[in-house]
Order: C-alpha cells, then structure tokens, then sequence
C-alpha cells in the first residue's frame, strides 16, 4: 500500500503559502517513488514470490475520457502500468509480477471522517451541527473501512477461491451524506445534518478543502468509483456483508468529542 496524503500534508505544511497545486505534484512524485520501491523489491524474490497484492485506484481519465484527474488517483495507475509494462517485456514462459498480482482497490475511507477538518460539523446558531462538502446529499458514496482490508486480502489467499481476474473492490458500504449525518446525530446524541455547497465556497473556508477534492465528488457522484470497469465484488470472492464494517458500526466505535470542543 503506498500513501499519497501523507507526503500532500507535509509539503502543503512546510509552503507559505501554501499551494495544493504544488504540494500534490510532490505528494504524486513521492507516491510514485513508492510504488516503483515495492514493485522492484517484489522482482528481487520473484522465484519464490507466490501472491503480489497491490492496493490501486481505477484510472479515472480513462474512466471519465479526460474529464477529471485527480492527483492521488494517478500514482497508483502509474505503478500498475510498470507492472503491466514489465510483463510485455518477459520472455515467453517466464514468470512474471503481472501474473501473481491482485489488484485490490479501496473506496473512500470511512475514516476521513476523523482525518479531514474539512468534514467536521460546524455548529450553526440554533445548537444543530452542518457537515457540508461538495457532494449531493442523495447520492451513494462507495466506502471502505480500513479494518475490512484484511478480510478482503484473506479471501485472495484463501487456497480454495480462485485467483481473482479483475481488480477486487473493497468495498464496507455505501451510503448517503445524509444517511451519514443521521448516524452521526444518532451515536453522538446531537442534530447534525448535511448540506452540499459549491466548490467555491469551500475553497473559502480555511479548513483543507482542495480544488480536486471537489473534482473527486464530481467523479464519483458521475461514474461512482469504478465506473463501467470489470471488478470482482464481495460477493463473488466469498466475503458476506455480516463480516464487514457497516456505517453504523464504524460511528459508533470512534469517539468525536473532538469535533465538538469550543
């Protein structure tokens, strides 16, 4: 798994001003460092190596024909295409990564909740609490908690299913924004409700809402995640919905009296 936001955070910290545009090119180009790292030492002990698992996204500018292009996207595509260029360039029967490799693809973190202010509830004057983003209020967002990837990397490994032959998506649940304020109002006994703002206004506020972040909910709210791609669902890599982390479930095991200090 290789890790873009850490990188976007420490060089969007180390800026005055900060510049997103700036700070996601290094984020991108240190992801990118990742990746190549895990894929060349993989080929060091490829005689012996039996299961290369890679966590990736879909290639959204393919996906959308050119529409969006998400910089945390992009890393994880480039680092599949090195594979994929790695196995054009074998020798007829030899082994290569590409053939051990499942891609498991993870959705929106269900712990972005605890990660971005920018998600947090503000309180309005009448003690009700707004989450707002530039997402419909109605349409399901895909989502994965972090706690679920090992199941789905368990069931790869399991020697009695079949390898999978299309990216596995990860997926915990999918929910509204509303949905999600209504469980947020429920576990913590408070009114908070969702409304969806424009990209502008957000950018307004300071509190690490990036223009592309917004370009993200327009993806998803336009193909989802995966858009019309092949995958392999829960399902059919036989992982039940009763081992999963629901919504309901997540919300309830954090706590968020962090969001409502003065």
């Amino acid at each position: 798994m290789t890790d873009f936001w850490v990188p976007f955070i420490t060089a969007l910290g180390s800026q005055n001003p900060p510049d997103p545009a700036s700070a996601s090119e290094i984020a991108k180009e240190d992801e990118v460092r990742q990746g190549r790292v895990a894929v060349d030492a993989a080929l060091t002990c490829l005689d012996t190596l039996e299961h290369f698992i890679f966590s990736s996204l879909p290639n959204d500018v393919e996906i959308s024909k050119g529409k969006y292009r998400m910089p945390h996207f992009a890393p994880k595509v480039i680092t599949m295409d090195y594979v994929q260029s790695l196995d054009e360039r074998k020798a007829s029967g030899e082994k290569s990564l590409h053939d051990i490799t499942s891609v498991v693809i993870v959705s929106w973190y269900m712990e972005n909740w605890l990660r971005f202010p920018y998600l947090w509830p503000q309180k309005t004057g009448d003690d009700t609490y707004v989450i707002r983003t530039s997402y419909p209020p109605d349409v399901p967002l895909e989502m994965t908690a972090t706690g679920d990837i090992g199941i789905y990397v368990s069931a790869i490994l399991n020697p009695h299913v079949a390898k999978p032959t299309a990216p596995v998506l990860a997926l915990s649940e999918s929910c509204t924004m509303r949905q999600m304020a209504a469980s947020f109002s429920k576990a913590v006994g408070k009114s908070i409700i969702y409304e969806q703002a424009s990209v502008e206004e957000l950018g307004k506020e300071d509190r690490g809402f990036v223009p592309w972040v917004g370009e993200m909910y327009g993806y998803f709210e336009e193909f989802g995640l995966c858009g019309d791609m092949n995958i392999v669902n829960s399902k059919e890599l036989g992982v039940g919905n009763e081992e999963l982390i629901g919504f309901d479930r997540f919300v309830e095991e954090q706590d968020w009296g962090f969001w409502f200090k003065e």
